[in-house]
């Protein structure tokens, strides 16, 4: 090669660590910022109080990739009105119905709301997909104690309280066969 080629290496070899670097720090490697990159952006914002920001950042990561549970599942947790979070919730289970975190995560909102029936329907098929989880046993239990249905309570609570014993749990139980009269 002559003295351009060598100038033209050379300047190749200078300069493209700098754009490879830029291109890290900005996010902007390859095509755009990737999806992992988005999420881990949105977790940054979430943890630094930035809510609003991680809406905005896990939205734009599911543009990316709208078949990613996850997201819709992260999505949710961040949202501020129960209806959007419930719809984030059912699009997740959408994409992936056998997450028993997800139900799980669904029957709270739904708690929340005021709507225990439907809590109630979430937990259980969140039991159906992991029968042994002592937190959804418990959310059951205590969804059933505000529907009244004190007997089906405490078999679902002394279950939960059987798989982990001395937890919070027990006091919740206590109420309920105090109230039953048990």
């Amino acid at each position: 090669p002559g003295n351009a080629d060598w100038w033209k290496l050379s300047m190749l070899f200078s300069i493209w660590p700098v754009a490879i670097i830029v291109g890290i720090f900005a996010g902007t490697f390859g095509r755009g910022i990737s999806h992992e990159r988005l999420c881990w952006k949105a977790n940054s914002a979430y943890k630094a109080g930035n809510i609003d920001e991680a809406i905005t950042l896990i939205s734009q990561a599911i543009n990316l990739d709208a078949k990613n549970a996850p997201d819709y599942c992260l999505l949710a947790e961040n949202k501020k009105h129960y209806d959007e979070a419930i719809a984030s919730y059912k699009k997740a289970l959408g994409i992936d119905s056998n997450n028993s975190a997800t139900h799980n995560n669904l029957g709270i909102v739904y708690e929340e709301t005021k709507d225990d029936t439907r809590a109630i329907e979430s937990y259980r098929r969140s039991l159906e997909l992991k029968a042994d989880d002592p937190i959804v046993l418990n959310n059951l239990g205590k969804a059933l104690h505000r529907k009244g249905q004190l007997s089906e309570a405490a078999k679902v609570l002394q279950r939960a309280q059987t798989i982990k014993p001395g937890s919070s749990i027990t006091e919740e139980l206590y109420q309920i066969l105090h109230q039953a009269g048990d």
